[in-house]
C-alpha cells in the first residue's frame, strides 16, 4: 500500500472510531511487507518485527538493543504499538532529560521512530 493510501485508509478509520486490523512493516525486501496484529506491543515489534529485517552492521545492532532495552522498553513495552501516541513520546522525552539523559543519547533512540 502506498504511504498517501495508507494515510487516507488511517484517518478513515479514525474517523469512524476504528481501528485497522493490522499494521503494515516493511520487510527485509524494499517492496516486502508483513502484517503485524494491531494490538502488538512495541517491545514484541521492536525485537520481532522492526529490528530483524534492518540491515546494518553489527555494532550498529548491538547498540540499537542496547537503547531498546536501557531506554525505550522501560517504558513502551508493554504498550500496544497503536496506543502510543505523540504525548507519550514527549513525555518520555521530558523524563528523559529530567534524570539527566544527554540530548545525544535521545538522539540513537531516533531510527525507533520508523
Amino acid at each position: 500500500m502506498t504511504p498517501p493510501a495508507r494515510a487516507a485508509e488511517t484517518r478513515a478509520h479514525a474517523a469512524a472510531g476504528s481501528q485497522p486490523s493490522s499494521i503494515e512493516v516493511p520487510g527485509a525486501a524494499v517492496d516486502a511487507v508483513s502484517t503485524v496484529p494491531h494490538d502488538v506491543t512495541f517491545s514484541v515489534y521492536a525485537e520481532s518485527f522492526w529490528l530483524p529485517h534492518h540491515v546494518i552492521e553489527a555494532v550498529t545492532r548491538q547498540t540499537y538493543i542496547y537503547v531498546l532495552h536501557r531506554h525505550l522498553i522501560p517504558t513502551f513495552g508493554g504498550m500496544p504499538l497503536t496506543a502510543i501516541t505523540a504525548s507519550d513520546v514527549r513525555a518520555w522525552v521530558a523524563s528523559q532529560q529530567a534524570k539527566g539523559v544527554k540530548p545525544a543519547t535521545l538522539l540513537h533512540n531516533e531510527p525507533y521512530r520508523g
